[in-house]
Protein backbone atom coordinates (compact mmCIF):
# COMPACT_ATOMS: atom_id res chain seq x y z
CA UNK A 1 0.00 0.00 0.00
CA UNK A 2 1.30 3.41 -1.34
CA UNK A 3 1.58 6.26 1.29
CA UNK A 4 -1.26 7.76 -0.82
CA UNK A 5 -3.37 5.03 -0.19
CA UNK A 6 -2.52 5.22 3.75
CA UNK A 7 -3.88 8.79 4.16
CA UNK A 8 -6.65 7.84 1.52
CA UNK A 9 -7.81 5.06 4.24
CA UNK A 10 -6.91 7.26 7.71
CA UNK A 11 -8.84 10.06 6.18
CA UNK A 12 -11.98 7.58 5.78
CA UNK A 13 -11.29 5.82 9.55
CA UNK A 14 -11.37 9.20 10.86
CA UNK A 15 -14.41 9.89 9.00
CA UNK A 16 -16.42 7.06 10.42
CA UNK A 17 -14.78 7.78 13.61
CA UNK A 18 -16.54 11.04 13.77
CA UNK A 19 -19.76 10.02 12.31
CA UNK A 20 -20.01 7.30 14.81
CA UNK A 21 -19.06 9.94 17.46
CA UNK A 22 -21.92 12.40 16.45
CA UNK A 23 -24.53 10.05 15.80
CA UNK A 24 -24.10 8.82 19.01
CA UNK A 25 -24.47 12.65 20.17
CA UNK A 26 -27.50 13.41 18.34
CA UNK A 27 -29.25 10.16 19.87
CA UNK A 28 -28.54 11.67 23.22
CA UNK A 29 -29.61 15.36 22.33
CA UNK A 30 -32.50 13.92 20.93
CA UNK A 31 -33.06 11.67 24.47
CA UNK A 32 -32.29 14.86 26.54
CA UNK A 33 -34.78 17.20 24.36
CA UNK A 34 -37.57 14.33 24.84
CA UNK A 35 -37.55 13.65 28.10
CA UNK A 36 -37.40 17.77 29.16
CA UNK A 37 -40.00 17.96 27.14
CA UNK A 38 -42.23 15.22 28.85
CA UNK A 39 -40.87 15.21 31.82
CA UNK A 40 -39.34 18.21 32.57
CA UNK A 41 -35.39 17.21 33.33
CA UNK A 42 -33.15 16.01 30.52
CA UNK A 43 -30.91 13.16 30.64
CA UNK A 44 -29.12 14.12 33.97
CA UNK A 45 -31.90 12.02 35.25
CA UNK A 46 -31.67 9.23 34.46
CA UNK A 47 -31.57 5.90 36.00
CA UNK A 48 -32.10 2.22 35.95
CA UNK A 49 -34.75 2.57 38.83
CA UNK A 50 -35.94 5.92 37.23
CA UNK A 51 -35.98 4.32 33.88
CA UNK A 52 -38.42 1.25 35.28
CA UNK A 53 -40.64 3.96 37.04
CA UNK A 54 -41.45 6.21 33.80
CA UNK A 55 -40.12 4.46 30.84
CA UNK A 56 -42.12 1.88 29.29
CA UNK A 57 -42.84 0.10 25.81
CA UNK A 58 -45.21 3.30 24.44
CA UNK A 59 -42.36 5.75 24.97
CA UNK A 60 -39.93 3.72 23.27
CA UNK A 61 -42.16 3.51 20.79
CA UNK A 62 -43.26 7.20 20.55
CA UNK A 63 -39.40 8.04 20.53
CA UNK A 64 -37.99 5.82 17.74
CA UNK A 65 -40.93 7.27 15.13
CA UNK A 66 -40.54 10.84 16.75
CA UNK A 67 -36.48 10.52 16.22
CA UNK A 68 -37.61 9.18 12.63
CA UNK A 69 -39.66 11.96 11.65
CA UNK A 70 -37.47 14.68 12.63
CA UNK A 71 -34.87 13.42 10.85
CA UNK A 72 -36.53 12.35 7.61
CA UNK A 73 -38.76 15.23 7.72
CA UNK A 74 -38.16 18.11 10.04
CA UNK A 75 -34.57 18.76 9.81
CA UNK A 76 -34.40 18.43 5.48
CA UNK A 77 -37.63 20.83 5.48
CA UNK A 78 -36.04 23.34 7.89
CA UNK A 79 -32.99 23.06 5.93
CA UNK A 80 -34.57 23.65 2.44
CA UNK A 81 -36.13 26.35 3.86
CA UNK A 82 -33.72 28.16 6.00
CA UNK A 83 -31.08 27.18 3.39
CA UNK A 84 -31.22 29.43 0.59
CA UNK A 85 -32.10 32.17 2.83
CA UNK A 86 -28.25 31.50 4.38
CA UNK A 87 -26.86 31.18 1.31
CA UNK A 88 -28.04 34.77 0.10
CA UNK A 89 -26.61 36.57 3.93
CA UNK A 90 -23.36 34.57 3.81
CA UNK A 91 -22.56 35.33 0.14
CA UNK A 92 -23.44 38.97 1.10
CA UNK A 93 -21.23 39.15 4.02
CA UNK A 94 -18.09 36.91 2.27
CA UNK A 95 -18.68 38.67 -1.44
CA UNK A 96 -18.50 35.32 -2.52
CA UNK A 97 -20.47 33.01 -4.51
CA UNK A 98 -19.37 29.51 -3.18
CA UNK A 99 -22.22 28.96 -0.75
CA UNK A 100 -24.51 28.74 -4.03
CA UNK A 101 -22.66 25.39 -5.37
CA UNK A 102 -21.96 26.98 -8.33
CA UNK A 103 -21.14 24.18 -10.54
CA UNK A 104 -16.78 23.26 -11.73
CA UNK A 105 -15.31 24.71 -14.38
CA UNK A 106 -13.30 22.55 -16.93
CA UNK A 107 -11.69 19.78 -15.47
CA UNK A 108 -14.38 18.18 -13.87
CA UNK A 109 -17.03 15.39 -14.73
CA UNK A 110 -20.25 13.99 -13.30
CA UNK A 111 -19.79 11.19 -11.01
CA UNK A 112 -21.88 8.81 -12.69
CA UNK A 113 -20.69 9.20 -16.25
CA UNK A 114 -16.84 8.73 -14.04
CA UNK A 115 -18.71 5.46 -12.81
CA UNK A 116 -20.01 4.18 -16.23
CA UNK A 117 -16.79 4.65 -17.96
CA UNK A 118 -15.10 2.96 -15.30
CA UNK A 119 -17.51 -0.05 -15.72
CA UNK A 120 -17.22 -0.05 -19.57
CA UNK A 121 -12.94 -0.06 -19.74
CA UNK A 122 -13.03 -2.37 -16.59
CA UNK A 123 -10.85 0.82 -14.88
CA UNK A 124 -11.37 -0.67 -11.26
CA UNK A 125 -9.12 1.99 -9.85
CA UNK A 126 -10.96 4.67 -11.59
CA UNK A 127 -14.74 2.80 -10.26
CA UNK A 128 -12.78 2.26 -6.59
CA UNK A 129 -12.10 6.20 -6.37
CA UNK A 130 -15.77 7.50 -8.00
CA UNK A 131 -17.24 4.67 -4.74
CA UNK A 132 -14.75 6.10 -2.48
CA UNK A 133 -15.89 9.77 -3.45
CA UNK A 134 -19.77 8.82 -3.22
CA UNK A 135 -19.04 7.60 0.17
CA UNK A 136 -17.42 10.73 1.41
CA UNK A 137 -20.14 12.51 -0.03
CA UNK A 138 -22.44 10.12 1.99
CA UNK A 139 -20.64 10.29 5.29
CA UNK A 140 -20.30 14.45 4.90
CA UNK A 141 -24.02 14.89 4.64
CA UNK A 142 -24.58 12.03 7.41
CA UNK A 143 -22.30 14.60 9.87
CA UNK A 144 -24.15 17.60 8.37
CA UNK A 145 -27.27 16.32 8.99
CA UNK A 146 -26.70 15.19 12.38
CA UNK A 147 -24.85 18.69 13.50
CA UNK A 148 -28.22 19.98 12.43
CA UNK A 149 -30.47 18.15 14.33
CA UNK A 150 -27.85 18.92 17.65
CA UNK A 151 -28.49 22.75 17.08
CA UNK A 152 -32.58 22.41 16.11
CA UNK A 153 -33.19 19.81 19.38
CA UNK A 154 -30.48 21.99 21.71
CA UNK A 155 -32.67 25.05 20.48
CA UNK A 156 -36.23 23.42 20.68
CA UNK A 157 -35.70 21.67 24.05
CA UNK A 158 -34.26 25.55 25.74
CA UNK A 159 -36.92 27.46 23.73
CA UNK A 160 -39.63 25.30 25.02
CA UNK A 161 -38.65 23.75 28.50
CA UNK A 162 -39.37 25.95 31.54
CA UNK A 163 -37.50 28.44 33.43
CA UNK A 164 -36.06 26.19 35.50
CA UNK A 165 -34.89 23.29 33.54
CA UNK A 166 -31.85 23.58 31.11
CA UNK A 167 -31.05 21.37 28.28
CA UNK A 168 -28.06 19.11 29.67
CA UNK A 169 -25.40 20.99 28.06
CA UNK A 170 -26.10 23.89 29.91
CA UNK A 171 -26.88 22.19 33.19
CA UNK A 172 -23.00 20.90 32.45
CA UNK A 173 -22.05 24.41 32.27
CA UNK A 174 -23.72 25.27 35.65
CA UNK A 175 -21.96 22.55 37.38
CA UNK A 176 -18.39 23.18 36.70
CA UNK A 177 -18.66 26.62 38.37
CA UNK A 178 -18.56 25.00 41.18
CA UNK A 179 -14.94 24.08 40.74
CA UNK A 180 -11.85 25.87 40.14
CA UNK A 181 -11.14 28.21 37.26
CA UNK A 182 -8.66 25.82 36.07
CA UNK A 183 -11.18 23.33 35.26
CA UNK A 184 -14.27 25.85 34.81
CA UNK A 185 -12.44 27.29 31.99
CA UNK A 186 -11.52 24.34 29.83
CA UNK A 187 -14.90 22.89 30.32
CA UNK A 188 -16.69 25.42 29.58
CA UNK A 189 -13.91 26.19 26.68
CA UNK A 190 -14.89 22.80 24.94
CA UNK A 191 -17.84 22.92 25.11
CA UNK A 192 -17.92 26.65 23.18
CA UNK A 193 -15.32 24.40 20.62
CA UNK A 194 -17.80 21.65 20.37
CA UNK A 195 -20.75 23.98 19.47
CA UNK A 196 -18.66 26.39 17.29
CA UNK A 197 -17.68 22.88 15.49
CA UNK A 198 -21.38 21.60 15.33
CA UNK A 199 -22.23 25.18 13.91
CA UNK A 200 -19.41 24.54 11.21
CA UNK A 201 -20.16 21.19 10.22
CA UNK A 202 -23.82 21.86 9.84
CA UNK A 203 -22.68 23.80 6.78
CA UNK A 204 -21.09 20.14 5.31
CA UNK A 205 -24.04 19.20 4.00
CA UNK A 206 -24.26 17.96 -0.21
CA UNK A 207 -24.28 20.42 -3.02
CA UNK A 208 -25.31 20.31 -6.67
CA UNK A 209 -21.08 20.83 -6.98
CA UNK A 210 -20.57 17.35 -5.55
CA UNK A 211 -22.07 15.17 -8.00
CA UNK A 212 -18.63 16.20 -10.41
CA UNK A 213 -14.80 14.91 -9.54
CA UNK A 214 -11.88 16.51 -10.92
CA UNK A 215 -9.45 14.22 -12.55
CA UNK A 216 -7.50 14.48 -15.45
CA UNK A 217 -6.85 10.93 -17.37
CA UNK A 218 -3.73 9.92 -18.71
CA UNK A 219 -3.50 10.09 -22.60
CA UNK A 220 -3.84 7.15 -24.47
CA UNK A 221 0.31 6.25 -25.64
CA UNK A 222 1.24 6.82 -28.77
CA UNK A 223 1.64 3.87 -31.38
CA UNK A 224 4.51 6.83 -33.28
CA UNK A 225 8.05 5.44 -33.90
CA UNK A 226 10.68 7.70 -32.84
CA UNK A 227 13.00 7.73 -36.32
Amino acid sequence: MDVWSQVKVSAVQKAMQLSWLIGLLTIITFADCYLILKHGSGVSILSFEWIKTNIDIRDLIIGTGLFSFVFAAVIPGFWFIVWPFLQIALSKITNSSIFFGKMPSDGFTRAEVLMARAAKEGNMALLRYCEQHKQDIETRNFISTCAQGILVLTFTAWALSPPEVLPTVFEIQSYVEQFPWYIEKPVNGSLVLFYMAVVVMSFMRKTDSDNYIGIVLEPKPSNRKLI
